[in-house]
Parts: structure tokens; C-alpha cells; sequence
């Protein structure tokens, strides 16, 4: 027994130094542990002995594959089927097994959503701009529910063009995490003469001055209807000036203020007509009728938050009717600590400067 327990040590060092390295890749671990068969028994001691007592060590139950033995960041319990304090939604997608709470740095207490999911779809307000923002006139098809753009008089070039969204796919956005944001997009023109622009990203998404995007592994074909469809995960995104990976508290940042949404619409040359329909951005909602959204979490916000994650600030003066002064909490019920109190600050300051004329508050310092 004890050539085989040097051998799980070394299988387990390997593993949990994987986890360690953002570089790492969970399939080249497992590939590693393929074949390899052992007593349940012998992990405990192996565990607390590297130190890692408060892991999840298992093999073929919970999260691990019947094939692999697997340490799993967020997970506890015997059966490793229990998130850690501090996340929630377990998932055998996710490589730390449950989510980390985000929250907005508020507090680390959450749970999933029991809300479901709801496709939103407004096509009307959509635009077309080239790269240099300049508009191409578009309409609405009605019939179709799609906007079209008469591209024969485009100037040759003119080598790339994006779909703007309109303001009611903007705002807070946070529900829509682990949700799917859906579109139906169509390149009309002799496909003979059609030749593949240089590749541009798919999709980008802007907000809180942050810019991401999402690139298809597809690529659209000429004169063919094309169905992109992509989840609102960090996993999937990249930072658009330097194609680094996202992470999950920069999407919810990009999402809890989303300013920009672009689909990119010029996919060829000789394009004589474009045409984009149903966009459908998925959002948690108490009227959805869809699957239940376990991936949005609800956390525990103190009094001076709002929002299911304590994106906002629920104490601010509207124009037009809202609490008086002299009823708000101090600042301090954002929470103990000069810190978190300087965060309080920082963060209302920013919300206010965010906020739309029409919206500023009336009495209130920031």
C-alpha cells in the first residue's frame, strides 16, 4: 500500500497544483487520471496530510467523474454535493464545482434564483453603423419581426458594420447571467460573388467601461439564415482590447450597467441586403415561464442595497417621489469598517454620476 500511496499523492499534487494555475486545463488533468483506480479510504489521510483537509477529494460521485478523481474548490460534504459557504448553484460544468457569491463585494451570502427564465425580444430601434459610427438606413419588417438594410449602395469600403441594440436590452442587466442571448441574422447576395471578410468579433457587450466580446466558432455562410447563440458567461467572453479571459465579477460589473450591446452584421463582400431578427436576451424574472435560473444568485443585501446581487443603491431621491432625507440609515448600516464605508461612498457616487437628468436626485450628497 505504501508504492500506492505515493502514486494517489502524486496523481492528487498534480491535480490541486492544476487548479492552482489559471493556465491550466481541466481535460489534460483528467487525462492524467484516466485508468487510475484506488480505495476511497486512502484520500482523507493523503488530503490532510498536503494540506488539503478542507478540500473535496472523491471519485465518481458528486462532481467527479466515474473516471477521475478531482479536487473541487467550492464543495463540501461527504457525497461532495454541498456548496461551501460562501457560493451556491452546484454544477458539474463548473470546475469549482459551485459559483462563487459576488454580490458586489457587499457580503459573500447567497443562494440560487427561484426565478425563471424570460426571453426579451424588442426589435424596433435596432441600428446599423459602420465602424466609423456612421448610420445605414435601415427598416422594420414587421411580417418577419426583423430590421433590413439595403446595403447596394455601400460604399466597397466599408469593410465591417455592427447592430446596434436599442436602450430596452440596456440598463441592469444582472439576471441575465447564465442566460442566453439569442439572434437570427442573414447576409443576402449572389453567394458566387461573396468572398469572407477578415473575422470580427460576434458579439460585444459594453458597460461601467468595460468591453467584451464573444467570438462564434461558426462561421455565417453567404445567403443562408444563421442562428447565433451564445450564454452570458465569463467563460465565453474575452476582453476586447486585450483578448484576455473575463472574469466573473467584471461580466456582472459589465452586466449591472450594460450600455452597449453590438452584433456584428457585415460578415461578406458584395453583401446586397442585411437582415437581423429576434434578438432574445434571457433575464431571471418572477413571470418567466422558462427553466428555473439556478446560475443568477440572490444575495443577502444589508438596508443600503438593492437589487438581487446589491447592485444598487436603494437609498437615492428620486425626482418625483421617494423617502425623505431625515428617514434614510446612516452610512454605517452599509456595513461595519471604514472600508466597506469608503466602498459605500464610492460606489453611490458612481451609480449617481450614471444616472440620467431626468433621474438626478433632488437633495441628496454624494
Amino acid at each position: 500500500m505504501q508504492h500506492s500511496e505515493r502514486h494517489i499523492t502524486t496523481k492528487v499534487l498534480v491535480l490541486h497544483a492544476s487548479y492552482a494555475s489559471p493556465e491550466s486545463q481541466d481535460s489534460s488533468v483528467t487525462d492524467a487520471l484516466l485508468g487510475f483506480t484506488a480505495s476511497l479510504s486512502v484520500f482523507p489521510a493523503i488530503a490532510t496530510e498536503m494540506g488539503l483537509s478542507q478540500e473535496c477529494v472523491t471519485r465518481g460521485r458528486g462532481l467527479a467523474s466515474a473516471r477521475s478523481f478531482k479536487v473541487v474548490e467550492n464543495v463540501e460534504g461527504t457525497e461532495c454535493d454541498v456548496c461551501r459557504e460562501g457560493s451556491f448553484h452546484l454544477d458539474p460544468a463548473n470546475l469549482k464545482g459551485c459559483t462563487s457569491c459576488f454580490c458586489f463585494g457587499v457580503n459573500n451570502q447567497c443562494h440560487s434564483s427561484h426565478k425563471r427564465r424570460a426571453k426579451f425580444v424588442d426589435m424596433l430601434g435596432w441600428r446599423l453603423e459602420t465602424a466609423d459610427r456612421v448610420d445605414i438606413p435601415v427598416s422594420f419588417n414587421p411580417g418577419s419581426n426583423s430590421m433590413v438594410a439595403d446595403l447596394q449602395e455601400l460604399p466597397t469600403t466599408v469593410r465591417s458594420a455592427s447592430w446596434v441594440a436599442p436602450a430596452s436590452y440596456l440598463g441592469d442587466k444582472v439576471s441575465s447571467y447564465g442566460g442566453y442571448l439569442t439572434y437570427q441574422a442573414k447576409s443576402f447576395g449572389l453567394p458566387g460573388d461573396m468572398i469572407l471578410l477578415e473575422k470580427k468579433p460576434d458579439i460585444q457587450l459594453t458597460g461601467q467601461h468595460l468591453s467584451i466580446i464573444y467570438e462564434e466558432a461558426n462561421t455565417p455562410r453567404p445567403d443562408r439564415l444563421h442562428h447565433g447563440r451564445v450564454q452570458v458567461v465569463e467563460g465565453n467572453f474575452r476582453h476586447a482590447s486585450s483578448r484576455a479571459p473575463v472574469s466573473r465579477e467584471e461580466l456582472m460589473t459589465v452586466l449591472s450597467r450594460l450600455a452597449d450591446v453590438r452584433i456584428q452584421g457585415l460578415h461578406f463582400t458584395e453583401t446586397q441586403r442585411l437582415t437581423l431578427g429576434e434578438v432574445g436576451l434571457e433575464e431571471a424574472s418572477d413571470t418567466g415561464s422558462g427553466r428555473i435560473a439556478h446560475a443568477v444568485e440572490m444575495c443577502a443585501c444589508p438596508p443600503a442595497y438593492a437589487g438581487d446581487s446589491c447592485q444598487a443603491d436603494s437609498y437615492v431621491k428620486f425626482k418625483g417621489g421617494a423617502p425623505a432625507a431625515d428617514s434614510l440609515p446612516s452610512l454605517s448600516q452599509a456595513g461595519p469598517g471604514t472600508e466597506q464605508e469608503g466602498r459605500y461612498k464610492r460606489k453611490r457616487q458612481s451609480f449617481m454620476r450614471s444616472l440620467p437628468d431626468a433621474q438626478k436626485p433632488g437633495c441628496l450628497q454624494v
